[in-house]
This record gives structure tokens, C-alpha cells and sequence, in this order.
């Protein structure tokens, strides 16, 4: 088990591993993509100064912050994480990392839900397509639900309307591959 010790965004925390002398880890959720949002360092627990979101890079970035703290803030966690093809491996693996040094992990709450899932359910992220997910069913299915119910961030207008209002990196990878790899793992 690992307790969340600082979030940075919707998709991206630290959490602490060990109960003695606990080693932090930054952890960037797999299978979730959160609106991004600009960052400043602050002081944090023990001291620490660490990264957080100020304010919205892309619409929807401090509120998902916001979510991802009211979801997640404190909790203890379960780790687990993919390998490259996507699929599961054993408890206790190491979880690969992307080219920022993190790790990429899903986090399964004390409730028993999984905070991309959860995330993406809220209207807080979507499903981020760019790296295979053994999730990614569930996850899209919470995304396209969330569309469908108008929560969060997808009550502002249409899909389109929503992602015309992110980066160029996200309108890019939403548009050419999203639909495409969540209809292709919703087996639609």
C-alpha cells in the first residue's frame, strides 16, 4: 500500500511507499489525460517544495486539480501498472516510465475504484490513448458517460466545443486517435 503524499494535477501525484521511512514516487495516472494547467512551486509536507496547478493551461486544469483532490487527497492506495503491451503485471512490479521519469500507474482507491476510471467518470479527464491500457474499456466507458451526463468539464458544450479548448498535443491525439482506440476497446 502507498498513501497519496502531494498532487500535482489531475493525472499526475506523488505517493508515498513504506511506513518507516516512506519513499516518494511521482506517479503520472496511466490510462487518464487531465485538462493541463499551469504550475508554481509550493512547500508542501516536511517541507518539501513541490510542483502544483495554479491556475488553467487548457480549460478545465484547476478544476480537475480540484477533483483529484477531493477523489484522492491523503488516501491510501493500491499500485499497479502495465507493461508495455498493456496488460497487467504481477503485484509488486515495477511500473515502466515515461520520458519525465515517471512512473505510470494506475491507483486503486480505499474504496476499491480506480482514480482514472473514477477521474474520467467525473468529467475531470479522459482516456489517454497514447499509451496501451488494460483499462482503457473501463475508462473510456466513465469518459463517454460523463459526455453523456454533461459532468465536469463536458458540461461546457460539445466535444468538440471541449477540445477545441485544450493544447495543440491534446486536440491532436484526441481528434486522430481517441474515438478510434476507445470504440476499438469498447468493441464498437
Amino acid at each position: 500500500m502507498a498513501r497519496v503524499y502531494h498532487i500535482v494535477d489531475g493525472d499526475t501525484m506523488y505517493v508515498a511507499v513504506g511506513e518507516t521511512y516512506p519513499e516518494l514516487y511521482d506517479v503520472r495516472v496511466l490510462g487518464l489525460s487531465a485538462p493541463e494547467c499551469i504550475k508554481k512551486q509550493v512547500r508542501v509536507e516536511d517541507g518539501v517544495w513541490m510542483w502544483v496547478c495554479s491556475g488553467d493551461e487548457e480549460f478545465y486544469g484547476l478544476a480537475s486539480l480540484q477533483g483529484a483532490v477531493g477523489l484522492a487527497a491523503g488516501q491510501r492506495v493500491r499500485i499497479s501498472c502495465d507493461d508495455s503491451n498493456g496488460s497487467p503485471l504481477p503485484p509488486g512490479s515495477w511500473c515502466k516510465q515515461d520520458d519525465f521519469g515517471r512512473y505510470l500507474a494506475y491507483l486503486q482507491l480505499e474504496d476499491g475504484k480506480d482514480f482514472a476510471t473514477e477521474m474520467a467518470w467525473r468529467g475531470f479527464g479522459m482516456s489517454y490513448t497514447w499509451f496501451k491500457s488494460s483499462k482503457r474499456a473501463a475508462i473510456c466507458a466513465a469518459e463517454y458517460d460523463a459526455i453523456d451526463h454533461d459532468r465536469g468539464m463536458w458540461g461546457a458544450g460539445t466535444v468538440a466545443q471541449v477540445i477545441a479548448k485544450m493544447n495543440e498535443h491534446t486536440q491532436y491525439w484526441y481528434n486522430t486517435s481517441h474515438d478510434r482506440d476507445c470504440d476499438k476497446a469498447l468493441g464498437k
